[in-house]
């Protein structure tokens, strides 16, 4: 994966983003080596020069700009209270690169040091090695982990996310989000509804692999709510 440099990596809203809940967010790469065949990027290319998946950048001086960034005494105007998300709906900052580049790991070790509330949506299990982080960063300051998945069914994920983590790894960290008891407060699992119709029955869902039966919330999303976890749901 090639590198880039840029002048300014946080994106600062002025009011909330009805998406992702939060105030703020950035992406550390352009682009995304999990290649989802519903993914908009692969179309909109949104300034990624060639193929959205195999063209993919990193912003190499990401933690530079953001020490700059996220500094309080470098701002004039305090951040509106909310989440920082770290990633996008098209980029995961988790895929395959960031496990020899570590560039995510390395922004959270920055967010140390200047705390604030973070959301985190990925298709990886390679978050689970930044475990460790997010639970010391949940002391301080709220973490949540969103988990997006679009099938239980492995061969059908193989095709629509050939490059993320099959859904057993993507649910472990689920599993392990829930096993924290309190590092981790909500879980987020984006649906394709029409493949799940077999895990249905009425207002419940049933996860076989974590062997927990979720309760249909109505809400802004359609929720599930499992224990101390809360699973949201997006129909496409």
């Amino acid at each position: 994966m090639k590198p880039i440099r840029s002048k300014s990596v946080l994106i600062k809203r002025k009011s909330l983003d009805s998406w992702f809940i939060s105030r703020a967010g950035m992406n550390l790469y352009r682009g995304c080596a999990h290649d989802c065949i519903y993914c908009d990027g692969r179309s909109e290319t949104y300034r990624v020069d060639g193929d959205f998946a195999r063209d993919a950048v990193y912003k190499e001086n990401a933690v530079d700009v953001l020490t700059r960034e996220l500094d309080p005494r470098r701002r004039r105007k305090p951040f509106n209270p909310g989440y920082v998300f770290i990633g996008g709906g098209v980029s995961d900052s988790w895929q395959p690169a960031e496990k020899e580049l570590k560039l995510t790991r390395r922004v959270l070790e920055l967010i140390k040091v200047f705390p604030y509330p973070l959301l985190l949506l990925t298709k990886s299990s390679l978050i689970l090695r930044d475990f460790d982080l997010l639970t010391a960063l949940n002391a301080e300051c709220r973490v949540t982990v969103a988990v997006s998945l679009s099938s239980v069914d492995e061969e059908l994920s193989a095709i629509l996310e050939p490059g993320a983590s099959p859904p057993a790894e993507r649910l472990e960290v689920v599993r392990r989000a829930i096993q924290t008891h309190g590092s981790y407060r909500t879980s987020f699992i984006q649906l394709i509804a029409n493949f799940f119709h077999q895990f249905l029955a009425g207002n419940s869902f049933f996860i076989p692999r974590l062997g927990l039966t979720c309760h249909l919330v109505q809400g802004f999303f359609h929720t599930f709510q499992v224990s101390q976890c809360q699973f949201c749901v997006n129909d496409f």
